[in-house]
């Protein structure tokens, strides 16, 4: 069987144009020069059920419109690859064809085809751009189009640092909707590192008791020692909150309805200072809870068997929360070399082995862990810093120059980049004079989008922005910071064949009046292009 005759034909007239509503660009669109099609404000969208599930899903989300009244413009059919073997090729998993035709009788018609549920989700976001940008008083004008669209990688991801400071679950769903409409599919979530640890581990209740809590100094300029922890020890207001399992479970429910899944980190062995707060007699020796790591020295201890079984309980709660298939980021990061050195538990441990530095102590440390996940039937992944060692397994999550990947992908290791040269998004927008207080450095919207992977990297699994949280204290702040810079981040992640920035500018104008419907924040377009222009204040 062919497709339909008169949407054949109809095809011969498309001409090649910029995708200008969607983003992430799509892989093929394909605009006629004919008149555009009049389609009602109320319309009705029908079809298979697989479809219509993925409707109604977005329409929840608040972007959507419900498209369950009105007159019969939308079909949302599953697509069947052997029954157009030979006319179409295959939909692979996150694709989808959209059409914008007129029928035999002259009716406007919106086809949406699927072969997977995200595929029509997507599809979903897709058209809902195209509604935006098209509505008029009357109806949507909507031209003849056509698009092909799928996902280059995998990994689509934005990071969410909740330890530094801590964000309610309500936020967190805010935020997840938002990646949806970008496309945007894993949510790594940093729930722990020395400021706070974020998740219920019901055989460690100190962590949450005493490790999730400090004095509330978000009025002062960020600092280590604003975020010495425990309740019991602080004058004035405390700060921090945590997730119960049951919130966390209730989290990854909600991202899944949206094709999102949340990626839990617990950083080790390194960043462990509200670990060690909670339960001291894991550092080494040289380990001060007064000292708040100020020194490097808030390691987990490396030479201590209790370590790993600390790191294995919990490892085995996180496994009971998220489901099947969830990969476990493990840290790696920022371990200081030295460490180790004035422990005897440590020293005793590199010379059983045969070994001196603490990369090679690190590297078999978390080896354990990983084959302990492995043998739990889940991935691992760390920061690229892991890898210095010789350690292998985990995927590597790339934060730093991006040559450190060449010879571990080169080697069958899966790469997600996230250099903090361009997906960082606690740095600058602009000019830091009339920017919110950030972190330092300067990434703007232009150099989000000017990302190219570089091409000795091989078996890229995907790309990743992150948001780091020591100046980020609350929603607003948050996606001010997030957002457009994560609609670039998508169109890179996507795949996107778009080269030009201006054009990408100009797609994005739907989705920021969306977001405006549903009061999302973001950092507002200068109509010159003028990245240090004065910002709306989040």
């Amino acid at each position: 069987m062919s497709l339909p005759a008169f949407i054949l034909s109809l095809l011969l007239f498309f001409a090649c144009s910029l995708a200008e509503a969607v983003v992430p660009q799509p892989a093929k669109m394909e605009v006629s020069s004919a008149p555009p099609l009049h389609f009602p404000l109320s319309m009705q969208a029908s079809g298979d059920e697989e479809g219509m599930r993925e409707l109604r899903t977005a329409s929840a989300m608040g972007f959507c419109p419900p498209l369950d009244k009105g007159a019969p413009c939308i079909s949302l059919l599953y697509y069947n690859p052997w029954v157009y073997k030979g006319t179409s090729g295959d939909l692979p998993e996150g694709g989808y064809r959209l059409l914008v035709f007129a029928d035999n009788n002259g009716m406007p018609r919106i086809q949406l085809r699927a072969s997977s549920p995200s595929g029509f989700f997507y599809g979903i976001q897709t058209l809902t751009a195209l509604l935006e940008e098209y509505k008029t008083d009357k109806g949507y004008l909507i031209p003849p189009l056509f698009i092909d669209d799928a996902p280059k990688y995998a990994w689509r991801g934005l990071h969410l640092d909740v330890s530094r400071h801590f964000f309610p679950k309500e936020d967190v769903e805010e935020l997840i909707d938002a990646m949806a409409l970008a496309k945007l599919n894993n949510l790594h979530l940093h729930l722990t590192d020395g400021p706070g640890w974020r998740l219920e581990i019901k055989k460690y209740p100190r962590l949450t008791d005493i490790s999730a809590w400090r004095r509330d100094a978000r009025k002062e300029e960020w600092n280590w020692r604003n975020t010495l922890l425990g309740p019991d020890q602080q004058e004035g207001e405390v700060y921090g909150g945590f997730y119960t399992q049951d919130d966390l479970r209730q989290l990854i429910a909600y991202a899944a309805l949206r094709h999102i899944r949340i990626v839990p980190e617990i950083d080790l062995p390194g960043h462990s200072y509200a670990a060690l707060f909670a339960y001291p007699a894991l550092g080494c020796s040289d380990f001060d809870p007064q000292d708040n790591g100020l020194r490097g020295h808030d390691n987990l201890c490396m030479g201590n068997a209790e370590s790993l079984t600390f790191v294995k309980d919990i490892l085995t709660e996180l496994m009971d929360i998220f489901p099947p298939g969830t990969p476990i980021h493990i840290g790696g990061d920022e371990v200081m070399p030295g460490c180790g050195q004035n422990c005897g538990l440590c020293r005793a441990r590199m010379s059983a082995l045969g070994i001196s530095t603490t990369p090679e102590l690190q590297a078999g440390f978390m080896k354990d862990i990983v084959l302990f996940l492995k043998d739990n039937g889940r991935e691992s992944i760390a920061w690229d810093e892991a890898f210095e060692a010789g350690l292998k397994g985990p995927i590597m999550m790339l934060w730093r120059e991006e040559q450190k990947g060449v010879q571990a992908s080169q080697g069958g290791t899966p790469v997600i980049l996230t250099p903090s040269s361009h997906f960082y998004f606690d740095y600058y927008q602009g000019d830091p004079a009339k920017e919110p207080k950030a972190i330092g450095g300067h990434i703007t919207l232009e150099r989000v989008f000017d990302y190219t992977p570089l091409p000795d990297i091989a078996n890229i699994l995907g790309i990743q922005g992150n948001l780091w949280t020591e100046y980020i204290q609350n929603k607003r702040q948050l996606e001010y910071m997030a957002w457009p810079r994560g609609f670039a981040l998508a169109e890179k992640a996507w795949g996107s064949p778009s080269t030009s920035f201006s054009d990408f500018r100009q797609r994005l104008a739907p989705y920021l009046k969306l977001f405006d419907k549903r009061n999302i924040n973001y950092r507002t377009l200068d109509p010159n292009h003028d990245d240090h222009a004065q910002p709306v204040q989040p």
